[in-house]
């Protein structure tokens, strides 16, 4: 996202809304807001295109699990126990934990109106990356034995805690702009969010492609759902309640 902002409209005073400096910077319109919707529309056909290719090519799911392979050579029981751990961490209900208390997080660096978008950018890429996974039906290949045996019903494309752990950290990002720890709220995010896709080439749990489609996933989403939030839908609420 576009870290430069236009200052957000002042909300009337009429309306009773009280809000933080620190919530009108979370919540300024983003500078280009159609071009943003746009690249997240291109990035989410992308996905679903590449995810058809892949499917009808199992040669190339085979090829992958070699690099799942080499990420784990040579690694230690700690390397395994952290990778473990980050991976538990975005799992479905662990990761419900982690997003409610991030958006307390946000919360608290900002208000409740920012809190509510956080959390509606997030849970909108964990659904659009179970409907993405849904529409390509690619199986994920598991390593038993030296070699590969097809698993129907464990569906990983795009990998769905991948594209989870993208939206937190975007709108994370996003929550804290302007703020004296943005650059801190960057570093770690980045972080995490690095060893978790690692994590899930280590533990064999996706391939590459998936890692990489959930990325996308989760970026293609709000690429568009923070424009259309930020720059259309809440400034017509503001219009709306002032006009009361």
């Amino acid at each position: 996202m576009d870290a430069r902002t236009r200052t957000a409209p002042p909300l009337p005073a009429e309306a009773g809304v009280r809000e933080t400096q620190r919530a009108q910077r979370a919540l300024a319109p983003l500078r280009h807001p159609a071009v943003w919707i746009a690249a997240g529309a291109a990035a989410m056909a992308l996905v679903l295109v590449a995810g058809v290719v892949l499917d009808g090519h199992p040669s190339w799911s085979a090829a992958e699990i070699a690099v799942d392979q080499w990420a784990g050579v040579g690694s230690s029981a700690l390397v395994g126990v952290v990778a473990l751990v980050f991976d538990i961490t975005v799992s479905t209900g662990a990761g419900i934990v982690l997003l409610l208390i991030a958006a307390l997080m946000v919360y608290l660096m900002a208000d409740g109106t920012t809190a509510f978008v956080f959390l509606g950018g997030v849970c909108l890429a964990w659904l659009a990356s179970l409907a993405v996974s849904l529409a390509v039906n690619r199986p994920l290949l598991e390593l038993s034995a030296g070699h590969t045996v097809v698993a129907p019903d464990a569906l990983d494309y795009p990998s769905t805690p991948t594209a989870f752990g993208t939206a937190t950290v975007i709108g994370l990002l996003l929550a804290a702009r302007g703020s004296n720890w943005r650059w801190l709220v960057a570093l770690a995010g980045g972080i995490a969010l690095a060893v978790s896709l690692w994590a899930r080439l280590y533990l064999a749990a996706g391939y590459p492609t998936d890692v990489g489609a959930g990325v996308l996933v989760g970026a293609a989403v709000a690429a568009i759902y923070y424009p259309v939030m930020l720059d259309l839908v809440l400034p017509a609420v503001r219009r709306r309640i002032g006009s009361h």
